[in-house]
């Protein structure tokens, strides 16, 4: 490699190693609700298949995964040709935004954000514009219509919103579907839908049907609880979805992941209940931290938002009881909704925490 193209190259990174969870080692966390996982081991089943399927590691998995497509095309309600599977939902909206901004293409979407869509949009060779929110509207849906005008490969709609929790409401989807030009991608990341009750949450899945330029992104590693075996899936038209097939790294799932999720697809009813026990979890939540006089927004997400001036001072504060949390600054700290076991001390150090922090404010 010359010294020009090392130089060019060197010019691109422009971020810092990813790091889920706090910038600090949580190693040392005797409780990280830093990542939204699922305070629950797979359901037996699932570790079944996953067990039976450590005979085959040595062999590859099925490149074109037909198994996994199917059981999630007879999941979704549409065919196998419009589902496209990668390692996780942000490796399959780096398949598609390779495909639909990799030239210097500009993709929406609010901030704060997951921390991975400057990232991905950035490694595709896409152009970053976050559109800030507020506490009126943490994601606002149109002030990012307004900053994708008429050129915008993508725009990233976080429905729920992470890490607010902010609902996205398949009416407000359809609006921003009317508003954009067929040639601008709306992405529908619903990495947290399964734990919204208070929407249809096939909406957007239907609504790709109707709309070529729609993607609705799911996952595995949240309601399904399979974060460690990196699982995710795009459903959309068939002729994009076939495009960001095309981008996919080859075997970019393991066959464990594979036999999980479509384990995981078959007990669906079990996984329900155990969504519901969280949702119930939630509400406990917030009512006791609005318990304290913390003023915290409703979430339909399996975390909570704690908007502070000082996040960084109040996640210090839980850091020293040994509870890890996920800040954004200068917005405030997400917090996944704990086992319930874990809930009254969580919410007691929280409590503690956002006092002395607005103290210090204060002076």
């Amino acid at each position: 490699m010359t010294a020009e193209r090392t130089t060019a190259v060197r010019d691109t990174v422009l971020l810092d190693e990813y790091r889920s969870g706090e910038e600090a080692d949580i190693s040392a966390a005797a409780l990280d609700l830093s990542n939204n996982a699922l305070p629950f081991a797979p359901l037996p089943s699932v570790r079944t298949a996953i067990a039976d399927e450590v005979e085959h590691a040595a062999a590859y998995p099925a490149a074109a995964y037909g198994d996994l497509r199917s059981a999630i095309a007879e999941f979704a309600g549409c065919t196998p040709d419009q589902v496209v599977v990668g390692p996780g939902s942000v490796g399959v909206l780096a398949y598609l935004l390779r495909w639909v901004a990799g030239h210097g293409g500009r993709v929406v979407y609010a901030v704060p954000a997951f921390d991975a869509y400057e990232r991905v949009v950035l490694g595709a060779g896409g152009i970053a514009v976050p559109v800030i929110g507020t506490p009126n509207r943490w994601q606002p849906l149109t002030q990012m219509v307004a900053a994708a005008g008429d050129d915008a490969a993508a725009i990233l709609i976080c429905s729920p919103h992470n890490p607010t929790g902010e609902q996205v409401t398949p009416e407000e989807i359809e609006q921003v579907l009317a508003r954009v030009p067929d040639h601008t991608v709306v992405v529908v990341d619903e990495a947290y839908i399964e734990f919204d009750r208070d929407n249809d949450r096939s909406a957007a899945l239907r609504m790709a049907e109707e709309h070529p330029n729609l993607v609705v992104l799911r996952t595995f590693s949240k309601a399904y609880g399979l974060a460690g075996l990196r699982v995710g899936y795009a459903v959309g038209h068939g002729d994009l979805i076939g495009a960001c097939r095309s981008m996919a790294m080859p075997f970019g799932v393991n066959r464990l992941a594979v036999a999980a999720a479509v384990a995981s697809l078959g007990v669906v009813n079990e996984l329900e209940a155990q969504i519901d026990s969280v949702i119930a979890v939630r509400t406990d939540f917030v009512a006791a931290i609005r318990g304290h006089g913390i003023d915290v927004p409703d979430s339909s997400g399996n975390f909570v938002w704690v908007p502070t001036p000082n996040p960084a001072a109040l996640v210090a504060h839980l850091a020293e009881s040994g509870i890890a949390v996920r800040c954004y600054p200068d917005a405030g700290v997400r917090i996944t909704v704990p086992a319930r076991g874990h809930l009254a001390d969580v919410v007691d150090v929280l409590a503690r925490g956002y006092r002395r922090v607005e103290a210090l404010t204060c002076r």
